[in-house]
């Protein structure tokens, strides 16, 4: 009987809670292979994060720049609440040559 009361508490504590989550995907390159089923990908997690009740954006194809602008937006919205709940996902190539990393090569 404890743990169902706990359980219950837990989920009540966290359906109360600000949830938000960024989803980014990067799938169209110009110098290296595309990736297949990338908006599939980010289709199907939105819907499911929808349903545990989180504000979901989607970001495709962004340069470095962008990237980084959209991550330190998202993580300066979550720090504004500390009862928020973030969700983070990226799907891309992680590149990186004579040890210089590149988000997107776009």
């Amino acid at each position: 009987m404890k743990i169902v009361l706990i359980i219950s508490l837990i989920f009540g504590f966290l359906n109360a809670q600000q949830r938000e989550a960024l989803l980014i995907g990067n799938s169209n390159y110009r110098y290296i292979l595309n990736l297949e089923n990338s908006s599939y990908n980010l289709k199907r997690l939105k819907e499911t994060l929808q349903k545990l009740n989180f504000d979901v954006k989607i970001k495709t194809d962004l340069d470095s720049e962008n990237l980084e602008e959209t991550i330190d937006d998202f993580a300066s919205r979550l720090s504004k609440n500390s009862n928020s709940i973030g969700f983070f996902y990226y799907t891309g190539h992680g590149c990186q040559v004579d040890y210089q990393g590149y988000q997107n090569i776009a």
